[in-house]
């Protein structure tokens, strides 16, 4: 809050402590926010830990809400990993998928394109937000962000290679 201060920014209510744990539910520390700061019909949450969305993504996500009439608009980016072509292990380490793969599909690149959610926006209607108590409801939109932009900060080794790559841009 002071560095928010110091650099100009209003601080128009603190958390309180019980929702500034590391197992806090983000939704509980959304819906505080709408409490503390009532007649808001939209709610846009920027997780921090998304340093490289653009402005351009935070516009588009908004766009894509408003003209869809959705709930909700959350952004995603292609995933690495298929789960067509992941497993559970069972008794005598037998692999089950964790969902079937069309019969067709021999090849990675043959399987259907998935999205995963990236973190780094979440728009929602609020009236709906505190019904549902989620983002992702039915008729939640996506707002595709290209993968480049789309790493989320969780781990030490995010974190580096998150510092990797501000190093190789300042140095381009």
């Amino acid at each position: 809050m002071a560095a928010a201060r110091a650099c100009g920014c209003e601080v128009p209510f603190q958390r309180p402590n019980e929702l500034a744990s590391d197992a806090t539910p983000t939704i509980d520390v959304v819906l505080h926010a709408l409490d503390a700061l009532p007649g808001y019909d939209v709610v846009i949450l920027l997780q921090p830990t998304s340093p490289l969305r653009t402005a351009a993504d935070i516009d588009a996500a908004c766009e894509r809400f408003v003209a869809s009439g959705a709930s909700a608009c959350v952004s995603v980016s292609r995933a690495e990993q298929s789960p067509y072509w992941m497993f559970r292990l069972v008794a005598n380490n037998a692999l089950v998928p964790i969902i079937e793969a069309p019969l067709e599909t021999t090849r990675r690149q043959d399987l259907p394109e998935v999205y995963v959610l990236n973190g780094a926006i979440y728009v929602a209607d609020a009236a709906l937000l505190r019904q549902t108590r989620t983002f992702l409801t039915r008729d939640t939109v996506a707002h595709v962000m290209p993968t480049e932009r789309s790493l989320d900060i969780d781990t030490e080794s995010d974190f580096q290679a998150f510092k990797k790559m501000v190093a190789e841009d300042v140095n381009a």
